[in-house]
């Protein structure tokens, strides 16, 4: 049994029916790896398009054997690769992972050293897993996608943001980490439902407005436009709204929905695209000592801890009921994050 472990895992790609909790045999790390043994783990859009084979992410249309979601992790280090520089058996870590690699959907997960940060000791294992994924995904749109950094305040003066899709989980932290960290003045986000709004309102946005007629709401404040777009939904859909509602020399990031984008919108006004895509530094990390990723969830698992920042966890399944947790996670209700917690027996 020690040299087995349980997984949910699908050996056919559909519908959540189609998780299985299966026995695999535990990890092995190698070079930089670290064998962590799971404790909480976050739900993500990104597993359920996985499982289901969505876009047909997979051209083969059959997995490999076991294929194990699962991108964002809290727990305990237990045992470490032979290069390993900054973990140590019995460190308590979080991280989001690899998608070239099997998921941390399981009793353990190996993960390369250089993509884990450390979970400070007050936060709670649920708490750390609805943080890595979706902070690294909002910290680097806006440090990479629109060129800011928390210690040049000078970068975001007078400027304004708009989060299309505040209430989800990158969203939620994002909203804060633009208010809280990177101090930018007017925040926005789009909501439509009373919760979500008051949710948004929760996270730090000055404004919520509407997920349609984007310029109208904006003028309804007396915005004429703004100079950053973070789009978190699908950009297809909104793709001419947000590029006018886009002052001139702004900037889009989008994480989704970005085939057949009619570039030419952005040609007048000057506007910058950019598309983030977070597990970009983990599939191309090769033997750099690229240690960015570990250090940006340090720094947010640091300020919430210091109460800069607020959990954007909203709800706890028992990991009995991953198949519900991805139901969940797939019906476009969701608020902020849900996590699954292992019980060890």
């Amino acid at each position: 049994r020690d040299m087995m472990m349980k997984a949910w895992a699908v050996t056919e790609y559909g519908p959540s029916s189609n998780l299985k909790l299966v026995d695999l045999p535990k990890p092995e790390p190698k070079a930089r790896d670290l064998l962590v043994k799971v404790i909480a783990i976050a739900t993500n859009p990104c597993d359920c398009k996985s499982r289901s084979n969505w876009g047909n992410l997979d051209p083969t249309g059959k997995p490999n054997g076991f294929a194990v979601q699962g991108r964002d992790c809290a727990g305990v280090v237990e045992q470490v690769g032979d290069k390993v520089q900054r973990f140590k058996v019995g460190d308590e870590v979080m991280f989001s992972g690899d998608i070239t690699r099997q998921g941390c959907n399981a009793e353990y997960v190996v993960v390369d050293e250089r993509i884990v940060g450390k979970k400070p000791a007050t936060v709670s294992f649920e708490d750390a897993a609805a943080l890595p994924l979706a902070s690294l995904t909002a910290w680097e749109g806006l440090a990479d996608g629109f060129g800011l950094d928390p210690k040049n305040s000078e970068l975001v003066k007078g400027k304004s943001i708009l989060f299309v899709g505040g209430a989800g989980g990158v969203g939620s932290i994002g909203i804060q980490l633009a208010k809280k960290v990177f101090k930018i003045p007017t925040v926005i986000a789009t909501a439509s439902r009373p919760e979500t709004i008051e949710h948004c309102k929760k996270m730090g946005a000055d404004h919520v407005i509407g997920h349609k007629n984007l310029k109208q709401e904006l003028e309804a404040l007396g915005i004429s436009g703004v100079n950053f777009v973070y789009d978190c939904v699908d950009t297809n859909l909104h793709w001419q709204e947000i590029v006018d509602v886009t002052l001139p020399l702004g900037k889009i990031v989008s994480i989704i929905g970005m085939d057949g984008l009619d570039m030419l919108a952005l040609w007048f006004k000057r506007i910058t695209f950019f598309p983030e895509m977070m597990f970009s530094v983990p599939m191309f990390l090769g033997d750099s000592d690229n240690y960015i990723q570990s250090e940006i969830i340090t720094e947010v698992g640091n300020l919430l801890e210091a109460g800069v920042l607020q959990t954007t966890k909203s709800k706890t399944f028992e990991w009995s009921k991953m198949p519900e947790a991805q139901d969940a996670q797939e019906s476009g209700k969701l608020i902020g994050k849900q996590v699954c917690l292992l019980d060890h027996k």
